[in-house]
């Protein structure tokens, strides 16, 4: 303090308070509510700042809860879109396969109905040609 009062100037009242500050007198006693109001606000400032981190940590966590079951929702649907174009791709390719047997069902109809068709004039023909004429 010595060298601090030579360099700067500074009057004796650098020296430190050596006051008691439970025994002293009325300025000991504000000095005395000071530190302990100062000491109130640092610990419910450490307080306040632990709850914080913890209340940020948890955010953290549930952010990535949020992340993971937004994910794994996303590949379900992915899966049951998959399998549900599986199963349209199936449905798809039986009725392309009914589609084109039906198709052949009817050109085999038509084919009869054309030899039918002949037939019928084949015979109209005939019973024709042998009828008497009036």
């Amino acid at each position: 303090m010595a060298n601090l009062r030579a360099v700067v100037g500074a009057p004796r009242m650098l020296e430190p308070l050596d006051v008691d500050l439970e025994q002293g007198g009325e300025l000991a006693q504000v000095l005395l509510f000071e530190r302990r109001t100062f000491e109130d606000a640092k610990r419910r400032f450490e307080e306040t700042t632990a709850f914080q981190k913890e209340q940020c940590d948890e955010v953290v966590a549930l952010e990535k809860r949020l992340s993971a079951m937004e994910r794994q929702t996303m590949e379900s649907r992915i899966t049951a879109m998959e399998s549900g174009q599986t199963a349209l791709g199936r449905r798809n390719a039986a009725l392309e396969q009914e589609n084109q047997d039906l198709g052949t069902t009817v050109q085999r109809l038509q084919e009869e109905n054309s030899r039918l068709g002949s037939f019928y004039h084949a015979v109209v023909g005939a019973v024709a040609a042998y009828q008497p004429n009036h």
